[in-house]
């Protein structure tokens, strides 16, 4: 009886579990590296560049990479600036930190070293959804370094609620990784096409969008633990961070759609612009949570923006002064 029983649970498992290493194998083999890898202390970050001029560094939200951004706007701005965006630790084809990886003041930490790396001086940050926290970290941190900041539908203050309960389970030692490997491979294809639509609501989404972004690489195990590990921290992170807004001194255009159900925008925009001095507040009538993807045209302008500010203050440097 204990042997059926036993046999009954184990071949399910083994065959979800195969199924997912599988899953894993072809999401991989269909989405592959298109950018270098970067090799920094502690992991390597996937990074694609292109253009030329000043630097503007695109950060995908969370459950993303950086196709989010080629299957957008990245063309366009790689043809007026340097262009860079890159998978952020843990997503996509970057390797996860094991040193407090999932924290946004460690990600931009990580994403300073790769830009003396790389030679990105004063660079224009754009950062969508959970990466508006990360871009928030990296110019509290290091304001002499930040060009300027476009928060786009981002993160900046704590939320009512959680974060969804499957999040907290894949955050869970032993348990989220059974669930990560069990349950999320198979899942995903049965609701990625329902989430895609709840994200981009009201609006549409692209018919490739799938296809162009490479969204299924969320669904490897060890992506989906690092996504939840993410969002499960990040209200307290948020909470500490709002206190300090106050100083950040880099131009900053906060831009969001007046329907974004993801990230609620009376909670996390204006809140933020009334905090930090100067900043520009730019609500986008019936959009949801993608402008990116939805009115291009408002980010690239804002983009625009930001760059001119950026070049005018390098103008007023007197000769001998550090840019």
């Amino acid at each position: 009886m204990v042997l059926t029983m036993l046999i009954g649970i184990g071949l399910p498992v083994c065959a979800l579990w195969a199924f997912s290493l599988w899953r894993t194998h072809d999401v991989e083999r269909r989405f592959p590296v298109v950018g270098d890898r970067l090799v920094l202390d502690g992991g390597s970050l996937h990074i694609l560049q292109r253009g030329e001029g000043v630097p503007v560094v695109m950060l995908h939200g969370a459950s993303g990479n950086l196709r989010d951004w080629t299957a957008s706007i990245f063309d366009d701005v790689a043809g007026r600036y340097r262009a860079i965006a890159l998978d952020r630790p843990g997503h996509g084809w970057s390797d996860a930190w094991k040193d407090e990886g999932d924290d946004p003041r460690r990600q931009a930490a990580i994403l300073h070293d790769a830009f003396q790396r790389m030679g990105v001086d004063r660079p224009v940050l754009v950062g969508h959804s959970f990466s508006g926290t990360v871009v928030l970290a990296y110019a509290l941190r290091y304001p002499e370094n930040t060009g300027g900041i476009l928060f786009l539908s981002g993160v900046s203050h704590p939320w009512p609620g959680g974060v969804g309960r499957h999040h907290e389970i894949a955050a869970l030692p032993v348990i989220g990784a059974l669930f990560a490997h069990l349950c999320v491979p198979l899942g995903y294809l049965v609701r990625a096409e329902a989430a895609v639509r709840s994200v981009f609501h009201p609006n549409r989404p692209p018919p490739d969008y799938a296809d162009q972004t490479g969204i299924a690489l969320y669904s490897r195990p060890h992506t989906v633990r690092t996504n939840a590990r993410e969002l499960t921290r990040l209200k307290p992170i948020v909470t500490q961070m709002a206190r300090e807004y106050g100083s950040i001194t880099a131009p900053l255009i906060a831009l969001t759609g007046d329907s974004d159900g993801v990230i609620y925008t009376h909670l996390h925009t204006p809140p933020l612009v009334d905090k930090v001095p100067g900043a520009e507040l730019r609500v986008l009538d019936t959009v949801g949570h993608c402008p990116h993807h939805v009115a291009p045209d408002a980010v690239l302008t804002a983009i625009d923006d930001l760059v001119r500010r950026r070049v005018g203050a390098d103008a007023e440097i007197p000769a001998g002064g550090s840019a």
